[in-house]
């Protein structure tokens, strides 16, 4: 008995049998996919979202042409939900016309200079928190990273703190533990 295969089965092994034939086709001489432009369009209609959660003062940094500076202002008037969605399609329609890895490569690096910043007062505030909860030894471990720092005023700051906390009453020392391990860390 003769195994039939079934047309997409033919199909499939005519194709393997081209492919091992003609390896010279590369991929690079094919067009994109349309799966592939549609990735393309959705990364410029987010880099233009991107654009708009940015505050005017960190835009003027950015090296944008006027039509889409003119966008982004239109943007900013515009606050009903179906409306603001359809001018960020417009702005991915213009980044996608402009040549926007310029503008990607800036957006990127204010990102991670914001996360930088972010990371580093989450460190302060564990410091802070550190040296409240933990006392004298938090200190010296304090202390032992950042020798210009002051052990008394220090001392003195959570010792406060404490009596802040068991009264339940907002710390004013607590504020002034972060200010000065901000000062101490970026003086180090």
């Amino acid at each position: 008995m003769a195994y039939d295969e079934s047309p997409h089965e033919k199909r499939k092994n005519r194709m393997l049998i081209v492919a091992e034939l003609d390896e010279t086709v590369i991929d690079e001489d094919l067009p994109p996919s349309k799966s592939q432009l549609k990735r393309e369009a959705e990364a410029q209609t987010d880099l233009g979202k991107k654009l708009l959660e940015m505050k005017p003062s960190e835009r003027k940094m950015l090296p944008l042409s006027g039509e889409l500076l003119k966008a982004l202002e239109e943007s900013d008037r515009i606050h009903h939900h179906v409306a603001k969605k359809r001018q960020m399609k417009l702005l991915g329609k213009i980044l996608r016309a402009m040549d926007s890895s310029a503008v990607a490569a800036v957006v990127n690096h204010l990102e991670k200079d914001e996360l930088a910043r972010t990371k580093h007062f989450h460190m302060i505030e564990k410091w802070r928190d550190r040296l409240i909860n933990d006392g004298d030894i938090a200190i010296q471990q304090f202390i032992d990273e950042y020798p210009l720092a002051s052990r008394q005023q220090l001392r003195e700051w959570v010792r406060q703190a404490n009596r802040d906390l068991a009264q339940e009453k907002p710390s004013r020392a607590a504020r002034l533990i972060f200010k000065y391990i901000r000062e101490t860390i970026s003086n180090q």
